[in-house]
């Protein structure tokens, strides 16, 4: 049974599981208020920042219970092994990061001066849909951070004492993190 480091997985995948949901619920939200506000003009538009926030949040939620999901229901007979689990949680915190980047990106260049999401709502209704997908920016972009810190976190934590314990002699890639003797 697995002790401090299973203790510090457990919360960091939990967190990240709960912030790949606001994650995936703001990009989704982000995605309606560009289809609305394009009235169907442009049929399949969408913002790249938000595709990302879908793509990352989906992942991690789909991927990230099962991987918490698994050593419960061995019961210490067999978990995923650390070799796996360790690139998987690359993918998704580069997966985060480029999400936060790239709303970052389109901040910047859409809103270049900073002009606030208040400011905007008071142009007039027709500006409605805009003041949602710049309400919604800033949190997609804190929270996509958040969740790849917490995934870069732990990954880096597990690789460091998976190598130093394979240079000790005592390798554990092939064993979860739960029956490791960490």
């Amino acid at each position: 049974m697995g002790g401090l480091v299973f203790i510090y997985r457990l919360g960091s995948l939990t967190l990240a599981a709960i912030t790949a949901v606001i994650v995936l619920g703001l990009s989704i939200s982000t995605t309606r208020a560009v289809h609305q506000l394009l009235n169907g003009a442009f049929d399949g538009e969408s913002l790249n920042y938000a595709n990302l926030g879908i793509a990352s949040g989906a992942m991690a939620i789909l991927t990230l219970p099962v991987m918490l999901f698994v050593d419960f229901i061995n019961d210490g007979k067999t978990g995923l092994p650390i070799i796996i689990e360790v690139p998987w949680l690359c993918v998704l915190w580069v997966m985060f990061l480029a999400t936060g980047i790239s709303t970052k990106n389109f901040v910047h260049q859409v809103n270049p001066n900073g002009v606030s999401c208040d400011e905007i709502g008071r142009l007039g209704s027709q500006f409605d849909e805009f003041k949602k997908i710049c309400d919604e920016w800033e949190p997609i972009e804190i929270v996509s951070w958040i969740s790849a810190g917490l995934l870069f976190l732990y990954s880096v934590t597990l690789l460091i004492i998976s190598i130093l314990r394979a240079y000790g002699g005592k390798s554990m890639w092939g064993t979860s993190v739960k029956n490791s003797e960490i």
